[in-house]
């Protein structure tokens, strides 16, 4: 736990200006020990966030295959991407928490796949 916690301490260290407030470390063996270990935290971060997101993924694509006129999925795409990105800077201008984030996006992930069965058990976390 302090080791997440301290994760921007370590990657503030590694940098040559002066970052998210954070003091410069002492160069050599220290520095590469800092700089390693945000890496083995920081690179399986990123890895389950892309794992997590694959699903989501093939799901657009498989309806991007099937659309009809596939320019106006690509648009309907497009707009969805901006309005989550909007969506996402009014909760940020709000001050709203990560929680408040996961909420919002698990209750529209649900509406989402509520049509289909077998996605909807998914969507909700039961077997």
């Amino acid at each position: 736990r302090d080791l997440m916690t301290d994760l921007p301490t370590f990657v503030g260290a590694t940098s040559d200006m002066h970052l998210w407030e954070m003091p410069e470390a002492a160069n050599g063996w220290f520095l590469l020990l800092v700089l390693v270990a945000a890496v083995v935290i920081i690179v399986p971060i990123f890895c389950l966030l892309t794992f997590v997101f694959i699903p989501i993924g093939q799901l657009v694509g498989w309806y991007l295959n099937k659309a009809a006129n596939l320019i106006f999925g690509y648009t309907v795409n497009i707009v969805g991407s901006l309005a989550g990105i909007l969506l996402y800077t009014l909760l940020c201008f709000l001050y709203q928490p990560p929680t408040a984030w996961f909420l919002l996006a698990g209750v529209m992930m649900a509406l989402l796949l509520w049509r289909v069965p077998r996605l909807r058990w998914a969507a909700a976390g039961r077997p």
